[in-house]
């Protein structure tokens, strides 16, 4: 299912971390990203929203094709494809 909506273009493979569906408190700040299916941090606990921040602000100031590729090769066992 999940494959069918990136091919259709409605979310993306990676994007900004969130600990809610609500929660991105930079993103008047940080470039738009359509929602991913998979992030930096999936697969980990982290609750503290500083953090989370953080790891958002470095992907959007550090984005490189290269950095998505690795997320997707090293947490492609949590897609639901």
């Amino acid at each position: 299912m999940n494959l069918f909506s990136v091919l259709k273009g409605s979310v993306s493979f990676v994007g900004y971390c969130s600990i809610s569906q609500e929660h991105i408190e930079n993103k008047n700040t940080l470039p738009s990203l359509k929602k991913g299916l998979l992030n930096p941090l999936t697969g980990n606990t982290i609750k503290d929203h500083k953090i989370v921040d953080q790891v958002n602000i470095n992907y959007a100031k550090d984005y490189s094709i290269i950095k998505d590729l690795r997320v997707l090769i090293n947490k492609w066992t949590y897609l639901d494809l």
